[in-house]
């Protein structure tokens, strides 16, 4: 036994599985005798570390009242076997749950948490139902396999997929005892923008094609069939019998998997408990690391990490049937804020200079922390410069104790939803999503010569067009378009993530670009948003790119959502159809969910080309296995964009309030 804090830790104890592999996890502690309820956290990211990146130590949460239990899953870090993703989960969550429920100390209610892979795995453990496992907190996960994970509308999520193979073949290389092997994964990590580039994607360089042989599997799937279907979600929320605290960010690869999971459960989950006891929770956040700052931009103090607190409070009403006070809430938030910025919790003083003039601003200066210690509570002392909040969003959304203004702090609130309004900077509480009164606008495209990059005359309104002549581009997947920030994963410095000024890729002309006007007044959007596009291509299949931008009165234009089709896919996921060339085709491309405040002065861009290089692979032109594509397969696309009276190409927009 060792002593972190006030808690005392076990390491490395063994939990057998049904097949006999033993899965090893650390056991935390309060430092006081009785009984306690199970914290879960069960990871492929190393046991020891316990996504801490954004979550408190499992320390913290024993000094709650809780045992802790982080697990390395099977074959990762301490664990036996072999590791391939999502094939155990099931089983050796149901094995580990009722494992922890039986601890000594330990209350027979276990609660799960967890991010990304770590909360895949709590959906398939509840999947299997242990009959200890009471509630779960899954952050920044989906609801399929392939759609939003693997694939997105038939194009191959490059970036993400890539950097994570090569973060998992470290381990599993030092798993099989080839340390050689793991000492050239670093080089192959300080080049992966190269990497990315090698083709074809299948040949995967070094040791990497036997290390994790699934990515070669996945790039031989391209289509959603069977081989899906055994770790997605969708098609099993009726065998979902729990509560679920789901956590999602507006900027994070997932969110439209989040909140479909969501919607599903309380739909068709298994119980009336499950069904009932569902809760969305929505930063502006990417996948990690969870903060104020998103890509270029400071979304002020509301935005903090407040997941502790939030876990916390949903945990104990679980396990410990604890409805908090408001001045409980209040202590525990402060103390898990000053853990989230200092990484322990004693207290801090935080000064952040900004001189920022907008609420949803680029961060310009860092934050100064200046520790001390103190026997207080913790305090924090921000200074923000936030727009004053948007117009109340009205009778479809629910506000704390009845009153129209939404509380500081989603902490405390009593909602389902509890999501971040961007632009405005605040909180917004919801019963149902999509909000019951939104009122869907077209925006539609037009130009007097044409759209071609920010040079061009592209607009955007409310009036629909009569005769205008289309937009031409051409694409070759040799000089793709670069993304410039969005919804990747998982780490900023590897993959394109959070928002970022959209203006030098603007500048090409094989980027098309349609401006609303300056506005007059705020808009409100919340809700997926759609382009309905009528394209024509010269090749037989190739790809459409849509971007939903914020343009700031000083010209700099941030990426809010966005979307792809592999246009071969726009019958369905499930196979491939040629383009005819020269045929205009009616597109609907989702570009996701979000929620933002439009301001005054800004104005409403939409981006529309090709590729979108490295989130997603580059389309060769040609009706191919992404894996197989090399240079010689590359071919030029002439893409043909129609906004006139037969061909009303649109932006969709959500918006309340209006």
């Amino acid at each position: 036994m060792a002593r972190i804090g006030a808690a005392v830790v076990e390491r490395n104890v063994p939990v057998p599985m049904r097949d006999g592999t033993l899965l090893y996890a650390d056991v935390y502690r309060p430092e006081s005798d009785g009984l306690y309820p199970v914290l879960l956290l069960r990871t492929a990211y190393n046991k020891e570390d316990a996504q801490t990146m954004n979550y408190a130590h499992p320390s913290w949460y024993a000094r709650q009242g809780y045992i802790v239990v982080v697990q390395d899953v099977r074959g990762r870090w301490a664990s036996e076997g072999e590791f391939h993703p999502n094939s155990h989960e099931e089983e050796d969550g149901y094995d580990t749950v009722q494992w922890a429920s039986a601890l000594p100390g330990a209350l027979p209610k276990v609660g799960m948490y967890g991010f990304s892979y770590c909360g895949a795995v709590q959906w398939q453990a509840a999947l299997a139902r242990p009959p200890a496992l009471t509630c779960i907190a899954p952050g920044m996960i989906g609801s399929d396999a392939y759609q939003g994970k693997t694939y997105r509308n038939g194009a191959f999520a490059l970036a993400s997929l890539l950097s994570w193979v090569l973060f998992v073949a470290q381990d599993t290389a030092l798993h099989r005892g080839r340390s050689d092997w793991a000492a050239d994964i670093p080089g192959l990590y300080a080049g992966i923008h190269s990497l990315y580039s090698k083709l074809p994607l299948k040949n995967l360089p070094g040791p990497l094609e036997e290390l994790v042989p699934f990515y070669k599997e996945w790039l031989e799937h391209p289509e959603r069939e069977e081989y899906w279907l055994p770790s997605s979600l969708k098609e099993q929320y009726q065998k979902i019998a729990v509560p679920a605290l789901q956590i999602g960010g507006w900027y994070d690869l997932f969110i439209d998997g989040t909140i479909e999971n969501y919607n599903g459960v309380r739909q068709h989950g298994a119980t009336q408990v499950a069904r009932e006891n569902q809760q969305l929770y929505i930063e502006p956040w990417f996948h990690m690391p969870w903060s104020r700052y998103v890509g270029d931009l400071d979304f002020g103090p509301e935005a903090a990490n407040r997941v502790d607190a939030l876990q916390l409070q949903w945990f104990d009403r679980w396990l410990k049937g604890k409805v908090p006070q408001e001045r409980e809430t209040a202590e525990v938030l402060a103390a898990s804020e000053a853990y989230a910025v200092h990484g322990r919790s004693k207290a801090i003083k935080l000064h952040v200079t900004t001189n920022a003039h907008e609420s949803f601003e680029e961060h310009k200066s860092p934050v100064a922390l200046e520790a001390h210690e103190s026997h207080e509570a913790p305090r924090s002392n921000v200074t923000s410069n936030a727009h004053e909040a948007s117009k109340a969003i009205k009778s479809h959304v629910a506000t704390a104790h009845g009153s129209s203004e939404a509380p500081n702090s989603p902490v405390a609130s009593k909602a389902p939803i509890q999501f971040f309004l961007m632009g405005s900077n605040s909180w917004r509480q919801a019963e149902e999503w999509p909000l019951p009164e939104t009122r869907i606008t077209d925006y539609y495209l037009h130009n007097t010569h044409k759209a071609n990059s920010i040079n061009g005359d592209g607009r955007l309104d409310t009036i629909h067009p009569t005769d205008e002549y289309p937009d031409v581009y051409v694409y070759h997947p040799s000089i793709p378009v670069p993304a410039l920030g969005g919804r990747s994963g998982a780490v900023p410095d590897l993959t394109p993530m959070g928002p970022k000024n959209q203006i030098p890729v603007e500048l090409r002309n094989d980027v098309l670009v349609y401006t609303s006007e300056p506005l007059t007044r705020e808009l409100t959007v919340i809700g997926e948003i759609v382009a309905v596009l009528f394209v024509s291509s010269s090749a037989e299949d190739t790809d459409i790119v849509a971007k939903l931008v914020d343009v700031h009165p000083d010209g700099r234009a941030f990426n809010v959502a966005e979307g792809i089709l592999r246009v071969s896919y726009r019958n369905g996921l499930e196979r491939r159809d040629p383009i005819v060339p020269g045929e205009v085709m009616e597109l609907h491309l989702s570009l996701g969910p979000t929620a933002i405040v439009f301001l005054p002065g800004h104005a409403i861009r939409l981006d529309v080309t090709s590729s979108l290089f490295p989130t997603f692979d580059r389309n060769p032109n040609r009706l191919l296995n992404p894996g197989e594509v090399t240079e010689g397969d590359f071919v030029t696309a002439t893409q043909t964009l129609f906004h006139d009276n037969n061909y009303p190409s649109r932006l969709k927009l959500p918006i309340i309030g209006e």
